[in-house]
């Protein structure tokens, strides 16, 4: 967590972090000009397991269909000034960017993808993540076209 002595460089922090850099305003500006529209809402912070995150619910929406997720950051996505925590909005650039490399799952054999991101292909745990991250990409279907993936995808390289 970044902590602030001061109100100004706090208050001008929250500001940056809810427009985001120049890649992340043309995601933004991108989805906007195709009609999909991208919310998120902090719901609580988790301490339960082995990594501790702040916990958000995002939503896709377009005249295709809509569709929610869970998104998860670490802790150090927070600024404090004083005793008044920040938690950082969730953009929709690092929300696509995140789902878009999960969703190589959907291209991957199990094998494969555990191979590539360090899981044991005997583990439980692993298949569900797994799993799971081909949902994701099902989901994201449901509100954007291939094409407009890919554009998004171009759009993130180097992100």
């Amino acid at each position: 967590m970044i902590t602030y002595n001061s109100r100004t460089a706090y208050q001008k922090a929250i500001k940056a972090a809810k427009l985001g850099n120049a890649q992340e305003q043309a995601v933004t500006a991108y989805l906007e000009s195709i009609g999909v529209k991208f919310s998120s809402q902090y719901t609580h912070k988790d301490e339960s397991g082995d990594w501790h995150c702040y916990k958000h619910m995002c939503m896709l929406s377009s005249k295709k269909g809509a569709n929610s997720f869970e998104f998860s950051k670490g802790l150090a996505h927070a600024m404090q000034y004083c005793t008044v925590v920040f938690i950082k909005p969730v953009l929709a650039a690092e929300f696509l960017h995140s789902v878009l490399l999960d969703s190589s799952a959907n291209d991957m054999s199990h094998a494969d993808w555990c191979a590539d991101y360090g899981y044991d292909e005997d583990s439980r745990k692993g298949l569900e993540v797994y799993l799971a991250c081909q949902v994701n990409y099902s989901k994201l279907l449901q509100v954007l076209t291939r094409s407009q993936l890919d554009h998004v995808t171009e759009l993130l390289k180097d992100y």
